[in-house]
């Protein structure tokens, strides 16, 4: 991994699930692909477009102290013009690219109005789920988080790990790392061990909050009075079921405060950062014919010939 370069719970994941396809894209730099026509609202495009609009709605609160009210929440839900130009200025900006803001918005067409609509549905049940939840305090929106991770093997040194949390905020003496999902739900997950197999379950994501929220329990500035920290998936789609909560679970038991899990799960993450940056062992093409039917880099390592 270049020197410079922040080595991310995603990048992680891909490393266990391909090496080879790991060291095509992170270490040599090779981009993958961009088959996605401008217009097209494809899954990065929907989950850009809502995580810009839920931004642009607690930014104001985060500007203003933090405290989320009803009343804030319902200012919103009750202004359509409000909803509307949040959901415009997010289509003109991550569907369409637009950077003048006095220059109109293309007529949607069919494909792009059904989506508009969704994410709508998906912001006003998110804001109804934190009205239901309020008051609470924002501490930050899309945040950005990094620490030092050390490697031990020829020579000793230090790479960077972290990544951008979605959402940190504080209810009733505890600390939610929260990640937006707006895909279906993942399979649970019963213990660490399920972060560190390669599967095709997502259990990526809870490796990932996971990760953020250690970061967040150790930062003197997110986390002064050292508050039990939680770890959050949640998902917009399930969100309008009766009690529903984010938390992420192994089993059925809540995970109330992530550093209960940090040994084990710091264990586990050395062991796969340093087989990284191991100059020993090579990076090498997995065995998964599903995971390879996806790889965007699959010509490179010859597996269409197989």
């Amino acid at each position: 991994v270049k020197d410079d370069a922040l080595l991310t719970p995603t990048a992680i994941n891909n490393y266990m699930k391909c090496p080879l396809a790991f060291y095509y894209k992170y270490v040599g730099g090779i981009e993958e692909p961009d088959e996605i026509e401008e217009g097209n609202v494809d899954a990065r495009t929907f989950g850009n477009i809502f995580h810009l609009i839920t931004e642009n709605i607690y930014k104001p609160i985060k500007e203003r102290g933090g405290r989320v009210t009803s009343d804030y929440i319902d200012s919103i839900l009750k202004s359509p013009s409000v909803l509307n130009k949040l959901m415009n200025d997010a289509f003109r900006s991550e569907l369409f690219k637009l950077k003048d803001s006095q220059k109109p918005m293309p007529k949607l067409n069919g494909t792009q109005l059904i989506n508009y609509n969704v994410i709508k549905t998906y912001v006003k049940n998110l804001l109804s789920y934190d009205r239901n939840n309020t008051p609470f305090d924002l501490i930050d929106i899309e945040k950005s988080v990094k620490a030092d991770f050390p490697i031990h093997s020829t020579k000793d040194f230090y790479t960077t790990i972290g990544g951008r949390i979605d959402r940190l905020d504080c209810k009733d003496g505890c600390i939610r790392v929260i990640d937006y999902k707006t895909g279906t739900k993942v399979s649970s997950a019963n213990s660490v061990d399920d972060f560190f197999v390669s599967n095709d379950k997502h259990t990526d994501y809870y490796l990932q909050t996971f990760l953020y929220s250690l970061i967040v329990s150790n930062d003197k500035k997110a986390n002064p009075a050292e508050l039990p920290v939680s770890p959050a998936l949640l998902f917009i789609q399930h969100i309008s079921k009766d009690e529903y909560d984010p938390t992420l679970k192994f089993g059925n038991e809540l995970i109330a405060d992530v550093r209960v899990y940090a040994d084990d799960y710091m264990e586990q993450l050395n062991k796969v950062i340093t087989e990284i940056f191991d100059q020993s062992k090579p990076f090498t093409a997995c065995d998964n014919s599903k995971t390879c039917s996806f790889c965007p880099y699959r010509k490179l390592c010859g597996h269409d010939e197989k």
